[in-house]
């Protein structure tokens, strides 16, 4: 008999890493090409020995670490989480709004398991992490993908128009996996702000942020006051420690919803690993600096990697901006390391396809093709992709294994596929056919890209829809044509270049990693290929591309236009902006006539018209109804202060840097150099390439700082200390602060031990009830009998999108009204302080205009305000004319601001963009009124400054134009050409032949 299985676990896709490293269970690497594993951001190295060196005392001395833990975590690490948070992002995160998880992937859980349930929806942008999406496939939630476009970075005004009323959450992954992009301050603040209003989650995971390219917080969030009911924070100490085998995640959330997340985590786990908390802990106090250097070392290897691809041709441009977004592009710097789309072929005959990402204007990074036969309409980056003998050597070999590896283990499932009768081609150009599987094979492989970009399989119609069928025929064709002219000036390559191509394409080579003649054979064979036809087709791959480098080879930008492109980039403006409020106004806004009262209402009747009205009844049950029936003793509320301790007893604390050096001479030297007055604390971290905020601790205590603890606590005024020995070797110690030490007594803590408890209690009460009240409702009860038997609170509501009061401040009660229908019987549904609900729809109210006498305060407001910036337009003008007959914005009487060499692209705080771009159209010496979101404002440009054609910014900026528009100009010669040759060759295709691969691919 077959066991049941969950369908939702069915159709969950399996682990994708472990899919992955099935591949290759039995594949054999040579030594001289190994396997290199690109596939996870993972460390695959131990965490540093002094990390160890406490996990190993823990595990032998503290008998703690070994037992059951609180189910929301240490409250020491949960203490440090929230110090270091609130220090890091300018915020105030409590003790109690950190809970610690095994890994950040049971933190993404937790939190989903209080947010959403089956049928619910959560919008990820795509490509989203696989792991959120297996869990959301697996408990029925409905995963929204939202599309990022070519720069992977989510819009939140895209976000808003996927939501729903079935919409609970929007999670971004930032620094992303896997896209890498960095998501800007502003782009979170937009989605945060997005889901404040719209009453859903954000979950923003930050797994990353200890590697994030830029310096500082990545954003504010956590500095607004209102982040609790709307911002959940996921962390991983995963990577930043090389903790990945101890499983310690985190979440920072408000406290109601970490008393929802205890629930699931008491289920799934009791409690998080101990020793994996310790280690997390110690490396909170103790290893700064060391994840600095870790940090340094990944950046400082990304630019090797752009440093390494520039220098192969037609493979890598460096982008004008990095991909992950500076606004201002004369201080762009090149920054796209990982863009080369590589389709590879696994063990098992799968393919994958890793997409190019781009610029901060969204244009593609420059990228390679594909494959060979990918021209007709051109993309950027599509160059001249193989090398050919008569260019480079080594180079040229290694671009050649992967063109072997796309041509080869590219063909899986069309090799030998009959598509019908003896068609064996799509039609012609010239004399040249075009091969039925070429097109099949393209067809294949574009479907999946397109999927992987969009994060879901996209059926064939789909596909059809999208014209990628159209695309790619274009593409064939062009490749066709590159055939056949070829073939008509006698373009080729020597039998000696093919045999040596050959010769080192590691899939034809066996166990001694030389060629092997039989598993040459073997595989074309198994593709339906013979080695006339494969090597043909070889050939004239190479023909094509050097036909392809003679076209584009020799196209460059012209010298004038990227000079005037690149000096209107970064010149910088001088400009004074001065906003109009209705105190600038010559005489106040009179008070409205009734004439003027009645034209306004009657111009806008959507600002009166009532909302739809649902009018519900209700019961509800929440933890406050039930208080005076918790009874709580000084025992339990003992108990629950010593389990939390760490919250109330801190011991006296130094804000303290360190600063290692790499042996006692250098370190001692140092010092000298401080003592004299020869160099700043800063100067000295500074020379070895680190930032104070690189050496910080932060607050520590004198046992967490080990053998610096006496030395530094001996410091009565800010100093520094040293050398003295730690875990990474010699170190200067500068204290900067004391804190002193804090105790908070239990009587002093006593009332709010008592009110969590008696809010804990209450919720378990509710709880219990809820049994009794479902069967009550279940049997047929209506509300005011369940009132009158259990207590309940009874009431009614007029409900519209608009009502917050009472009940209708809990989400689940608004969503749960907004679908009511009056066939519906009521159901008890729970709300996120642990109470509970049941309605009923009584009736609805449709929409309504509002009588005038109802709404003349309102109207009398909005004419005011409308009255007013009329005025304030005209009043603008008339400065304006000043302004051109020489007056200034300051002679006017305004409150000005002035911004001398601001770039192009700035940012000004609190202020619409407009104003910035309107300064940078105008003319020297010119004005402007700006009309934004209700805001007049007066621009008046002072100067314009072209940037030194000798700087360094500029030649930067001149390079990465070059490099672009020669590029650019080179594709759009190329499809000029490629479109010429196919006119005069001309084009005959075969419907049925199309006809019969568009069958089988359905």
């Amino acid at each position: 008999m077959t066991l049941p299985l969950n369908p939702d676990m069915a159709a969950t896709f399996p682990p994708p890493v472990m899919e992955a490293r099935r591949w290759l269970e039995g594949v054999v690497f040579p030594p001289d090409r190994p396997l290199i594993n690109v596939s996870q951001a993972a460390p695959m190295d131990p965490p540093p020995e002094g990390l160890r060196r406490a996990l190993a005392e823990a595990a032998l001395n503290d008998p703690a670490a070994h037992l059951y833990g609180p189910v929301l975590g240490l409250p020491a690490l949960r203490a440090e989480i929230a110090a270091q948070w609130s220090a890091a992002y300018g915020g105030e995160i409590a003790a109690g709004e950190v809970a610690i998880t095994q890994g950040c992937n049971q933190a993404f859980c937790a939190v989903m398991a209080t947010l959403a349930r089956a049928g619910d929806e959560v919008i990820l942008p795509t490509p989203w992490y696989f792991n959120h999406k297996m869990w959301l496939d697996m408990q029925g939630i409905g995963a929204v993908p939202l599309p990022t476009g070519p720069g992977l970075i989510p819009d939140a005004a895209a976000a808003e128009r996927l939501i729903t009323a079935r919409t609970r959450a929007i999670v971004l992954v930032t620094p992303n996996n896997p896209g890498g992009v960095e998501y800007p301050a502003e782009v979170l603040r937009a989605f945060f702000d997005l889901a404040k209003a719209k009453g859903i989650a954000l979950i923003v995971d930050e797994t990353y942020r200890d590697f994030d390219a830029r310096s500082g917080a990545a954003h504010d969030l956590f500095a607004d006051p209102g982040w609790r009911g709307t911002l959940v924070h996921l962390y991983s100490f995963s990577k930043a420690f090389r903790l990945t085998g101890h499983r310690v995640g985190a979440i920072v959330a408000d406290a109601a919803r970490l008393a929802e997340v205890e629930k699931f985590l008491d289920t799934v786990a009791i409690c998080p690993s101990q020793l994996g908390q310790i280690g997390a802990l110690w490396g909170m106090r103790n290893l700064g600096q060391w994840v600095a250097g870790e940090r340094a070392e990944i950046l400082d290897r990304r630019a090797a990697l752009v440093a390494g691809f520039v220098r192969l041709e037609g493979w890598f441009s460096s982008c004008p901006a990095p991909c992950s977004a500076r606004r201002t592009m004369p201080r762009a710097r090149a920054n796209c390391a990982s863009r080369l789309p590589i389709s590879t072929r696994t063990a098992s005959g799968s393919s994958s396809t890793v997409s190019p990402r781009s610029g901060p204007d969204g244009r593609p990074c420059p990228a390679p093709s594909a494959g060979l036969n990918t021209f007709g309409k051109a993309r950027s980056g599509e160059g001249n992709v193989m090398s050919s003998p008569l260019r480079s050597k080594k180079r040229g070999n290694t671009i050649v294994w992967i063109l072997m590896a796309m041509l080869i283990l590219g063909l899986g499932g069309f090799g030998a596929r009959n598509f019908g009768g003896s068609t064996t081609a799509l039609g012609t150009v010239g004399d040249r056919e075009i091969d039925l599987r070429d097109y099949a094979r393209a067809l294949q492989r574009e479907i999946s890209a397109v999927s992987a970009q969009i994060g879901q399989p996209l059926s064939f119609s789909q596909a059809q829809a999208f014209g990628i069928d159209r695309t790619v025929q274009a593409r064939v064709i062009a490749s066709a044509a590159l055939d056949n002219e070829a073939d008509r000036i006698g373009l080729s390559v020597s039998d000696a270049e093919v045999r040596k191509q050959l010769m080192a394409v590691p899939a034809f080579q066996g166990l001694d990693g030389k060629f092997d003649r039989d598993t040459y054979k073997l595989t074309l064979k198994q593709e339906g290929l013979s080695e006339a036809a494969f090597e043909a087709k070889l050939r004239d791959e190479a023909a094509r591309t050097v036909l392809q480098g003679a076209i584009l080879g020799g196209t460059a930008a012209p010298e004038t236009y990227v000079a005037k492109i690149a000096a209107w980039a970064t010149e910088t403006r001088d400009f004074t902006v001065a906003e109009l409020i209705a105190a600038d106004l010559p005489e106040p806004v009179p008070a409205p006539d009734d004439a003027a009262i009645q034209a306004y209402y009657d111009a806008h009747p959507d600002d009166f018209t009532r909302p739809e009205t649902r009018r519900i009844s209700y019961v509800w049950l929440s933890p406050d109804m039930l208080a005076n029936e918790v009874e709580l003793d000084d025992a339990t509320l003992q108990a629950a202060y010593a389990e939390r301790i760490g919250e109330f007893v801190t011991p006296e604390r130094r804000l303290v840097e360190r600063l290692v050096y790499p042996d006692k001479e250098s370190a001692e030297a140092a010092k000298a150099r401080f003592d004299a007055g020869e160099a700043t604390f800063e100067a000295l971290a500074k020379e070895r390439g680190l930032t104070l905020a690189d050496i910080d601790l932060g607050e520590m205590s004198k046992d967490a700082l080990g053998a610096a603890g006496e030395a530094v606590f001996a410091l009565d005024t800010p100093g520094v200390v040293g050398p003295i020995d730690s875990d990474l070797g010699p170190a200067l110690y500068a204290m900067n602060g004391i804190l002193e030490a804090q105790e908070v007594s239990f009587e002093e803590a006593r009332d709010d031990l008592a009110a969590e408890a008696a809010t804990d209690k209450a919720r378990r009460l509710v709880a219990e009830k809820s049994d009794g009240i479902e069967d009550l409702l279940a049997s047929g009860a209506t509300l005011e009998e369940v009132a009158k038997e259990t207590g309940m609170e009874l009431g009614t509501i007029e409900f519209n999108a608009g009502t917050e009061d009472g009940i209708a401040a809990y989400t689940s009660f608004r969503d749960a009204a907004s679908k009511a229908t009056a066939d519906d019987f009521p159901v008890l549904t729970p709300l996120d302080d642990g109470g509970v609900f049941a309605l009923r729809l009584d009736g609805i109210d449709p929409p309504a205009l509002r009588p005038l006498d109802e709404v003349r305060d309102e109207a009398v407001t909005g004419w005011r305000q409308d009255e007013t910036r009329a005025r304030l337009m005209a009043h603008a003008e008339e400065i304006k004319a000043t302004l051109a007959g020489g007056g200034t914005l300051e002679g006017a009487g305004l409150v000005t601001t002035r911004y001398d060499e601001f770039a192009r692209g700035g940012f000004i705080a609190d202020t619409p963009a407009e104003v910035a771009e309107t300064a940078f159209s105008l003319e020297d010496g010119g004005s402007a009124v700006v009309d934004s979101s209700n805001r007049v404002i007066l621009v008046a440009l002072n100067a314009i400054h072209a940037a030194d054609p000798a700087s360094d910014e500029v030649v930067q900026t001149r390079e990465a134009l070059e490099a672009q528009l020669g590029q650019s100009l080179a594709q759009d010669m190329f499809q000029l050409f490629t479109q010429s040759i196919e006119a005069g060759a001309g084009i005959r295709l075969d419907a049925a032949a199309i006809n019969a691969v568009h069958t089988q691919m359905n």
